[in-house]
């Protein structure tokens, strides 16, 4: 038993210390905040603790980079399916999508020459995938659409349909290009 608690421990502590450092956290400052934490080895609820301070720490230190906001967004959805209730997925994921806007908003002073695609992988359920491909002007799309899919019923962490920003074509097929950016 005792052995399983501690694989367990391990296990989460050292997917979510990985993560970390996808996220742009070196690991010596995440072993810092580790150690200043003082958690016993093995207390796994300690542990679930840290890591989701951690994670709201790197929202902080990641205030004014969206990109990183939402990449870490979807890092705590992923987290709290795989290790805790999965009551924080879908608004975790909601945050990561708002993140992703708000990083197009931040790098682009011209919404209006692009459009909105759902991006939909092909193991979704059906309420996903009738918006596979779809393009949204970014107006209507920023003020009447909303990701994750709220009545998705796909298997597994659930709705992980994406965006991008495209720019416009014309008739055919060519982007457009604004010289006045």
């Amino acid at each position: 038993m005792e052995d399983k608690v501690l694989k367990k421990f391990q296990t989460v502590k050292n997917e979510a210390f990985k993560d970390f450092e996808s996220l742009g956290h070196s690991k010596k400052f995440i072993d810092i905040e580790y150690l200043a934490a003082k958690i016993a080895e093995g207390n796994l609820i300690s542990l679930k603790d840290f890591i989701w301070h951690f994670y709201n720490k790197s929202i902080l230190i990641f205030s004014r980079d969206f990109q990183k906001q939402a990449y870490n967004y979807w890092s705590m959805a992923v987290f709290d399916f795989r290790h805790e209730k999965k009551e924080r997925v879908s608004k975790m994921k909601e945050l990561s999508i708002n993140a992703r806007i708000l990083d197009f908003q931040s790098k682009t002073s011209t919404i209006n020459d692009y459009e909105v695609v759902i991006n939909v992988s092909d193991n979704s359920c059906g309420v996903c995938l009738a918006d596979r491909s779809k393009i949204y002007e970014v107006s209507k799309f920023l003020t009447e659409y909303t990701l994750p899919h709220r009545n998705c019923t796909c298997k597994g962490i659930g709705c992980t349909c994406m965006l991008s920003f495209v720019p416009k074509k014309n008739a055919d097929g060519s982007f457009i290009l604004n010289l006045d950016d």
